[in-house]
């Protein structure tokens, strides 16, 4: 498809050439998209298969390299909304949290957001989850309204609610707060796309004066999947730019956040032979 045109699944399912390029690209999406309107098109045979054969084991490819899991023990119509988006049911134990992917857990709390926060099960859950996934987060499925009216319920002040808020975002998961469900479902979804494929989205700007070591933190801030504060953390673990740049992909997997896919696009960077 051309850079910023609309993409149109009839348009594809009527081109075989764009449509293989399309199913080669394996975005669920467009995928979804297509086999939605192959009820309303005449199928085309691709290489021996009609199309919906040929969707249909897109599909799985993608949900077999990118495994998404709810657990079975959430509430009946969160478990609904997950497996329409595409996640799978499962038993996920502490570390997991209510959803995960490959690089990611949720937890969810609705009602029992105050009682977990008491027995200190909150604190449990997030501690479990940040040992087990490379990223975590809270979601919340009432709006901020609700529940600090359910806290007023239980005799409790509203500075209670923002205490476990702050307490939460110090400890690195601000909750968030989305009181539709579906919604809730599908943002924890794009969430874990978004990780799960690797791709950097800052914009990393040029150092405004000439210090070696801005220019160091920029440089290194500039590879796949580097924040601001993980190039300052692989600068102090390693020392210098160059020692970066000649540390193994086990070396590079011993820094907090950094997983194997992208320890390997950082060592790639610095180990590609140009032609």
């Amino acid at each position: 498809m051309p850079k910023g045109k609309r993409f149109k699944a009839k348009e594809v399912l009527a081109d075989p050439g764009q449509f293989k390029r399309i199913v080669k690209r394996g975005q669920l999406g467009s995928l979804i998209a297509m086999l939605r309107s192959l009820s309303k098109t005449e199928p085309i045979v691709v290489n021996g298969s009609e199309q919906i054969d040929v969707l249909l084991e897109a599909v799985a490819k993608y949900h077999l390299d990118n495994p998404m899991f709810v657990d079975h023990r959430e509430f009946w119509v969160m478990v609904d909304y997950a497996k329409e988006v595409g996640f799978e049911v499962a038993h996920l134990d502490t570390g997991s949290g209510d959803y995960k992917s490959k690089r990611v857990s949720f937890e969810r709390k609705e009602d029992d957001l105050s009682p977990s926060v008491y027995d200190r099960r909150l604190s449990r859950q997030l501690t479990a989850m940040r040992e087990e996934a490379e990223f975590s987060f809270l979601i919340v499925t009432k709006s901020w309204s609700d529940v600090k009216e359910d806290m007023a319920k239980r005799g409790l002040n509203e500075q209670v609610l923002i205490g476990i808020v702050a307490s939460c975002c110090a400890a690195g998961y601000p909750p968030l707060f989305i009181d539709d469900a579906f919604n809730a479902t599908q943002l924890m979804h794009k969430i874990s796309n978004k990780i799960d494929d690797d791709k950097h989205r800052l914009y990393v700007p040029r150092p405004q004066s000439p210090d070696p070591d801005e220019y160091a933190l920029a440089l290194i801030e500039a590879l796949p999947s580097v924040s601001k504060v993980r190039a300052k953390t692989l600068l102090k673990r390693f020392g210098s730019v160059q020692a970066v740049a000649n540390a193994s992909i086990d070396d590079l997997c011993e820094i907090e956040g950094i997983g194997l896919a992208t320890a390997t696009k950082i060592h790639a960077v610095f180990n590609i032979r140009t032609k």
